[in-house]
């Protein structure tokens, strides 16, 4: 999968400065999403460990933000393949509303774009520890959309 393979083989990652490559992959256990997941797993040479879960399927953003909140403070960053419209709300969530992180990186710059099936917003997260991560933490750094 292409987006795997940016993931994997991009220098800097996505060419985005200071972008680190997922340590861990939190997925939703439907069909699809899974088979996404595994796609693009399989596609990253160094292959971070997934962990799919049924729940994710029709969660809300609050469930979400738990898991976030429950990774390993030994991992450095990760990815989220879940479903729309709850990735779409939880991006917006975790997004300042202030635009003084520079262009394009609160919520409002996601708003014109949407979030479609298969795309990947890029965010940093400004807290200490995942168990830290709260509504407006994050900074939007990058938003890719099919094909990459």
């Amino acid at each position: 999968m292409a987006l795997g393979e940016r993931l994997a083989h991009d220098d800097p990652v996505l060419g985005l400065a200071g972008a680190p490559r997922p340590e861990l992959v939190i997925c939703s256990a439907a069909v699809r999403t899974r088979q996404t997941a595994d796609l693009i797993v399989g596609a990253m040479g160094d292959q971070p460990p997934l962990d799919s879960f049924s729940s994710l399927y029709g969660a809300d953003t609050d469930l979400v933000l738990q898991y976030l909140r429950e990774i390993d403070e030994g991992v450095g960053s990760a990815l989220v393949v879940g479903h729309n419209p709850t990735m779409y709300q939880l991006i917006g969530e975790l997004l300042t509303d202030r635009g003084d992180d520079g262009p394009g990186s609160s919520r409002a710059a996601l708003e014109p774009h949407g979030f479609p099936t298969c795309g990947l917003a890029v965010l940093a997260l400004d807290v200490p520890a995942w168990e830290d991560v709260v509504h407006g933490c994050g900074r939007l750094v990058g938003l890719f959309k099919p094909p990459y």
